[in-house]
């Protein structure tokens, strides 16, 4: 089985807008009548365009701006009318834009996006706007919802011949060759982008990984990012895949899908190192912070208990602390002795005895060299 990288995984963005000039052999008639499955016959060449039995249409509407006549709402009617308001044979009849539709969406949802975009544009405008929303072809990519939208090249206006006024030269500058060089056509895309992400996110869709689907209208090199863009299979070519062969564009997108996921894994392991360096930065900023508070804290405390100790009396002595535990010795503490105040005067003190006045005594012992 043959690989399927190039195959998209989720919605991907397609505005696409081209010219209808009836010098190509194109009639407004006809494509307004094949786009809608509908019956028109063609009043000013006399031919008819039945395509009532054409499948995969799923739903077709005609908006116009406030005041449009009733006979706009009519297919066959706004169309036949149109074309008789360009007699030129090389005239630029209509304007046809092209949407590719989330395939994650349900139809009313994708139905919702595209109706609001119509109304967008037939109010820029200020022309109608015939509208045909299409499932995918049978022999084409299965997720291939896609919309027609087709515009009308001139307001209305009731004074005018055929119910239509000058043409919307604004349009002109609208093509796809240059949708992307012109202020009109980046305005288109830019409302499309807007219309169709919040209809992603009402929507809740997801990718892999569970972040929600946001699509860009500007290229990769525009959004400066190093990524290939894939190429339009057409139905020629999803036709070849689906029948298990390669078509020449289907191996182009698996080459383009392959180139494209080497550089997502190397921007991964890129981004994975720069936030490994970053985490790293800020736990040695952390480290360093916390070093200095430490620092910061042990010094205030070591000026605290030297501005105490300045205040404090001086350790005692070796011989003070003797004496403190000699006097707490006594029994009473010396201290703790009563200390009476005389109540008379001392006596007098006796007179020193007169040694010469005293008797003699004869000594008891009368030995030899005594006498």
């Amino acid at each position: 089985m043959r690989p399927t990288a190039y195959l998209r995984t989720m919605a991907q963005y397609r505005l696409s807008i081209t010219r209808a000039s009836r010098k190509d052999g194109r009639a407004a008639t006809a494509m307004a009548a094949y786009r809608a499955g509908a019956y028109i016959e063609d009043r000013r060449t006399g031919l008819v365009f039945d395509y009532t039995r054409k499948g995969g249409i799923l739903h077709t509407e005609i908006i116009g701006p406030e005041g449009t006549p009733a006979w706009a709402y009519d297919r066959s009617e706004l169309w036949n009318r149109s074309e008789y308001a360009d007699r030129r044979g090389d005239a630029q009849i209509a304007r046809e834009v092209q949407l590719s539709l989330p395939y994650e969406m349900n139809h009313d949802q994708r139905r919702e996006i595209t109706l609001e975009y119509a109304r967008y544009l037939s109010d820029r405008f200020q022309v109608a706007v015939d509208v045909a929303i299409h499932e995918p072809n049978r022999d084409g990519d299965e997720r291939n919802h896609h919309a027609h939208l087709l515009l009308c090249t001139r307001p209305f206006d009731d004074e005018g011949k055929t119910g239509f006024g000058n043409k919307n030269r604004e349009l002109d500058a609208v093509s796809q060759r240059k949708l992307g060089q012109s202020t009109v056509g980046e305005e288109l895309r830019e409302r499309w982008t807007s219309i169709l992400n919040n209809g992603l996110e009402r929507a809740d869709i997801r990718t892999d990984d569970g972040a929600l689907v946001v699509l860009d209208h500007r290229s990769y090199e525009r959004q400066g990012i190093d990524l290939e863009a894939t190429v339009k299979l057409g139905v020629s070519a999803s036709a070849i895949d689906r029948r298990g062969g390669i078509s020449e564009r289907g191996r182009l997108n698996e080459e383009i899908a392959a180139r494209n996921e080497l550089r997502r894994r190397a921007d991964t392991e890129t981004r994975d190192i720069e936030n490994n360096l970053q985490r790293l930065q800020q736990q040695r900023e952390q480290s360093t912070e916390w070093t200095a508070t430490t620092h910061h804290a042990r010094a205030g405390r070591e000026l605290t208990a030297s501005v105490d100790a300045e205040h404090q009396s001086p350790a005692p002595t070796e011989q003070e602390q003797a004496l403190t535990i000699w006097k707490s010795a006594q029994d009473p503490p010396i201290s703790a002795q009563p200390n009476p105040m005389p109540t008379s005067p001392p006596p007098e003190p006796e007179p020193a005895a007169d040694y010469n006045t005293l008797p003699r005594r004869k000594p008891d012992y009368d030995g030899p060299g005594f006498g």
